[in-house]
C-alpha cells in the first residue's frame, strides 16, 4: 500500500496539462500505465535555481505548473527532451 506521501507525489490519473495562456491541451499523462499523449508542440523548461521543470506551449510560450519527475524522467526517455543542469564553474575561471 502507498503512503501518503508517495500518493501526492503522483498526480490522479489521467493527468492533464492545459497551457495558461492560450488554453491548448498540450498533454496527457497516465502514470500507472507510463503513457503519454501529445497534442501540440511543447518543450522542456528548468528553473535555474530550483531545478523545477515546466511544459513550455511552442505556440505561444506559456509556461505550465511545475511537473512531477517521474513524468519529466519518462519525457526524457522517450521522446528525448533534453533539460539544462546548472554547471558549477570552477574558481579562477572566467565566462564571458
Amino acid at each position: 500500500m502507498a503512503s501518503e506521501s508517495e500518493r501526492k507525489a503522483i498526480p490522479e490519473n489521467p493527468r492533464q496539462y492545459i497551457c495558461p495562456s492560450c488554453h491548448l491541451h498540450l498533454l496527457s499523462w497516465t502514470t500507472h500505465t507510463g503513457t503519454i499523449e501529445m497534442f501540440h508542440k511543447v518543450a522542456l523548461w528548468s528553473d535555474f535555481w530550483t531545478g523545477d521543470v515546466r511544459l513550455i506551449c511552442q505556440y505561444c510560450l506559456g509556461a505550465t505548473e511545475i511537473l512531477p519527475t517521474a513524468l519529466v524522467d519518462l519525457l526524457r526517455q522517450r521522446y528525448g527532451f533534453y533539460v539544462p543542469r546548472a554547471t558549477p564553474t570552477p574558481p579562477g575561471t572566467r565566462r564571458d
